[in-house]
C-alpha cells in the first residue's frame, strides 16, 4: 500500500484553500493579544499532540475534524512566528513576532495589525 501524503490529500480538497485564510487569522489574533513566545511554544505543543492523535480526521472527515483542522492551522501560524516562516502545501506564512510588552503599558485604543507575509508557491 503506497504511503499517504497529507498535502496531496488537502491540496486536493477546498481546505488547502481553507487554510490560506485560517493561517493569517491566527497569526492576527496572536499579534493582536501579544502572544509571548512561552504561550506560542505551549500552544505549539497542544496542537502537536491534537493533530498526532486526530490527524486521519483531516482526511477521512469525522467528529474531530475541525478541531484537526483548527489545530493545524494555529500550528501553522505559530511556525510562521519562527525565522524564515513555515510552508505547507504550496503557500508560505511568515509574521513578525509581536512587539514584548513595556513594564507599565499605555492603554492602547486601537492595536495596529500584524504583519503577515504569505505567498503561494509553485512546485
Amino acid at each position: 500500500m503506497p504511503a499517504i501524503d497529507p498535502e496531496e490529500v488537502l491540496s486536493r480538497q477546498p481546505a488547502m484553500e481553507t487554510l490560506a485564510l485560517a493561517v493569517p487569522m491566527w497569526i492576527d489574533k496572536m499579534y493582536r493579544e501579544g502572544w509571548s513566545f512561552d504561550r506560542r511554544y505551549g500552544r505549539a505543543q497542544a496542537c502537536a499532540q491534537a493533530i498526532a492523535a486526530h490527524g486521519d480526521s483531516l482526511q477521512f472527515r469525522d467528529k474531530h475534524s475541525a478541531e484537526a483542522f483548527n489545530r493545524l492551522a494555529e500550528g501553522l501560524a505559530i511556525g510562521a512566528f519562527q525565522p524564515g516562516g513555515v510552508s505547507f502545501g504550496t503557500y508560505h506564512w511568515q509574521a513578525q513576532p509581536p512587539p514584548e510588552p513595556d513594564p507599565a503599558p499605555e492603554p492602547d485604543p486601537a492595536p495596529a495589525p500584524a504583519t503577515v507575509t504569505v505567498r503561494e508557491e509553485f512546485l
